[in-house]
């Protein structure tokens, strides 16, 4: 259930790559574009709005004649001669300021933002919670800020680490270490031994 609620709210991502060994100075426009037109593609495919995907685009760099790349996001050459430098000597101490640059991989990433809605659907790649459920009526809260709020399920409460589920017939309160409390607001049932129901 909480997997399904987290999926629901999570942004959708689409990652490729591509090895492109060649000088940092040469130019990459055309593998860099095909990257893009694929990790858009990918999440279209899924059914997420072009409007709402964003890209990240970075690179791995080495010197030349050694093994070892870093990361680092791209941007104009200088940009990226300079942030190679700067990580390259925060890892390992020292850098060859006249040492060849190699581009030796390009990575794109899109993401599709998943945009919360009033009735809690999300709507980045189709939401986990079917609209006109009564789920889908629940409210989606990003925090119980009174002490003396009382917040009845179907809900969630998100924050920026977690998502809680109130589940129908549970409610939630704070309590003053800001604890969150879930409390069983309506008697479970249980069929009797003649198959009559009873609360508990």
């Amino acid at each position: 259930m909480l997997s399904a609620y987290g999926i629901g709210l999570a942004d959708v991502k689409a990652i490729r790559e591509a090895g492109i060994v060649r000088p940092l100075s040469a130019d990459f426009s055309g593998p860099l574009d095909a990257l893009e037109r694929a990790a858009t593609e990918a999440l279209i495919e899924q059914g997420v709005d072009a409007s709402r995907i964003d890209l990240n685009r970075r690179a791995r760099l080495r010197l030349a004649g050694s093994d070892t790349t870093l990361e680092i996001e791209l941007g104009p050459l200088a940009q990226m001669r300079a942030a190679f430098t700067d990580l390259h000597r925060q890892r390992f101490g020292y850098v060859d300021d006249k040492g060849e640059i190699i581009l030796d991989a390009l990575i794109v990433e899109a993401v599709g933002k998943s945009t919360r809605t009033e009735e809690g659907t999300s709507e980045a790649g189709g939401g986990a919670v079917e609209p006109g459920s009564e789920t889908s009526r629940s409210i989606l809260a990003t925090a119980i800020s009174s002490l003396r709020e009382v917040l009845r399920g179907p809900a969630l409460i998100t924050d920026a680490t977690s998502t809680t589920v109130v589940e129908p017939g549970w409610s939630a309160t704070r309590r003053d270490d800001g604890t969150l409390v879930l409390t069983r607001s309506v008697p479970r049932t249980a069929p009797t031994r003649s198959g009559r129901l009873r609360t508990r």
